[in-house]
């Protein structure tokens, strides 16, 4: 049996693409096997592109960015001014979690309550976020589906989700893509109404109920017209996840 990790990292590795360009934190665990993974089953020309380098592929999957493992295999040593030019110039997906979000997938990492100059409580912000914008698409895999975290409206905008749907979104300009195609949270996968912008209920974890999901979304969500269960991994999706990417159990 897959864990809920396990589960979230294979859902998104799927949706990864070959030949695609794809930025995450190295010590983002879950993103980085859903990259390595994807690399390894169906997307070998994949790039990952990351502060540390290019392609690292490393031992076992890093759970922290001060692990030198990291570092194993990279074609190419990179640094942060490198990751904000490939935000400039757009990649194909990247990764985001908040301390809040809402119906619109707008993300918030930086204070929740009190003023900007006095917040009841400051994030820890994030050093890039022209990602969001200029990706082709990004994912929220948040891991913390309560009221407190899913909410109406976000405190403070770190990155733009999809309001207005799709057609708005575009129409800001060239550079801007399509913005955030999936929440993969701790209880379900939502995604969005391409009109209106606004969150949709569209998996469930196991054991998870439709009813639990909106009980622990402080909006009323959207519903697909049929919500199942979250799609489960393959022998070998699990195979090659426990023992080329993750040997150590980071995501167990």
């Amino acid at each position: 049996m897959p864990t809920l990790d396990e589960l979230r990292a294979v859902f998104i590795s799927r949706d990864l693409q070959d030949g695609e360009i794809g930025a995450c934190g190295l010590a983002a665990a879950i993103p980085f096997a859903a990259m390595r993974l994807a690399q390894e089953l169906h997307a070998p020309n994949l790039m990952i592109a990351s502060e540390g380098g290019v392609n690292p592929r490393p031992s076992v999957l890093p759970n922290v960015p001060v692990d030198p493992r990291i570092h194993q295999g990279i074609e190419a040593v990179t640094d942060l001014d490198d990751m904000f030019v490939k935000a400039e110039h757009g990649i194909g997906f990247w990764f985001m979690a908040g301390v809040q979000t809402d119906r619109f997938g707008n993300i918030n990492l930086h204070r929740v309550g009190g003023t900007d100059e006095s917040p009841a409580f400051r994030g820890p912000g994030v050093g890039n976020v022209s990602y969001a914008a200029t990706s082709n698409r990004w994912y929220n895999y948040s891991s913390a589906h309560s009221r407190r975290a899913f909410v109406e409206r976000v405190d403070f905008l770190t990155a733009l989700g999809n309001e207005g749907g799709i057609e708005q979104r575009r129409a800001r300009g060239p550079h801007y893509g399509d913005g955030c195609r999936f929440v993969i949270s701790n209880l379900a996968v939502l995604d969005f109404e391409p009109q209106t912008g606004q969150m949709r209920l569209c998996h469930v974890h196991p054991g998870v109920t439709a009813e639990q999901v909106h009980e622990s979304t402080g909006f009323t969500m959207l519903e697909a017209e049929e919500i199942t269960e979250t799609p489960a991994p393959t022998r070998e999706e699990l195979e090659v996840l426990r023992r080329v990417i993750d040997p150590t159990g980071v995501l167990r």
